[in-house]
């Protein structure tokens, strides 16, 4: 061997390894949030809807009313929502939502009426859901 091929071997064998170890690992092994300080994101308040009760207005759009309660220590406000579904409960028919206001640790009435009820069969299915809370 010449003077010139063992550090031409040596450079290679760097360069090779190299290679091997960043096409190797894909991600560096140090989480994104390392040294950065990561605020805590507190808990989502706690709405449950306590009853509901199902039936028409007097102008024969279905009507779901019932009672909210809060689990929490500060007012919130609740989106409650309702689906109405054939009567195998697989295609969603029609949808609605309405608002309430909730007090600390308190209940509220709500009330949604679905003001799209075209053809709507004698069998339908609903589910009334907290959709969102702020």
């Amino acid at each position: 061997m010449s003077g010139r091929t063992v550090p031409l071997l040596l450079i290679t064998g760097i360069v090779i390894i190299f290679l091997a170890i960043y096409l190797g690992y894909p991600g560096s092994t140090v989480p994104a949030s390392y040294g950065m300080y990561t605020a805590v994101t507190p808990a989502a308040p706690v709405v449950e809807i306590v009853n509901t009760i199902a039936d028409y207005t007097s102008w024969g759009a279905p009507e779901f009313s019932g009672t909210v309660k809060s689990d929490t220590s500060v007012p919130v406000t609740a989106v409650i929502a309702a689906e109405i579904y054939d009567g195998s409960g697989r295609m969603q028919l029609a949808t609605g939502d309405s608002e309430v206001r909730i007090e600390p640790y308190g209940q509220s009435p709500y009330q949604v009426i679905i003001f799209r009820n075209h053809n709507l069969p004698a069998d339908w299915k609903y589910r009334v859901y907290v959709e969102d809370v702020y």
